[in-house]
């Protein structure tokens, strides 16, 4: 059952759970399951019953929500970003190549090829990310290969 602690009494070593639904159970602390602490008031617990009273009480412990929401959002973020960066690169790759402005030209389109490889290795964890990712690689080697085979032929 879930539940929070009501109230605990240091000197009686004792105190209540009450359940969502208003149950209140009492408990003894040697049923409280986290060693070296005492129950505090309105955490929550995990519990078992045996009779009317609380037994194996392991207190539920609470993560910070609203931070891994927004680190969620920020990688989700950078992942959207690499993709976008490494499909602007393909494009880019493409006027280039259709432009024939090897080096006159040609690293400025590398731009967001190398923009979409840093921001996919930030969030890399993405399936969009790798896709960023693999794109910026990709596109970047074709770059240098273009640049390199434009410089021997003019």
């Amino acid at each position: 059952m879930i539940g929070k602690i009501l109230e605990f009494n240091r000197e009686k070593n004792s105190g209540l759970i009450v359940t969502e639904s208003g149950n209140k159970y009492a408990f003894h602390i040697s049923e409280y399951k986290d060693e070296g602490t005492y129950p505090k008031k309105g955490g929550p617990v995990e519990f078992m019953l045996e009779e009317e009273s609380a037994i194996f009480i392991y207190p539920i412990k609470e993560t910070n929500s609203s931070t891994n929401k927004n680190q969620n959002l920020k990688i989700s973020m950078y992942a959207k970003v690499s993709l976008i960066a490494g499909l602007i690169g393909v494009f880019a790759f493409l006027y280039f190549a259709y432009n024939h402005s090897y080096v006159e030209k040609g690293y400025f389109y590398t731009i967001p090829s190398l923009f979409a490889i840093l921001t996919g290795h930030i969030s890399r964890k993405s399936k969009t990310a790798s896709l960023g990712l693999v794109l910026g690689y990709i596109v970047t080697m074709m770059y240098i290969v273009v640049i390199v085979i434009g410089s021997f032929l003019s």
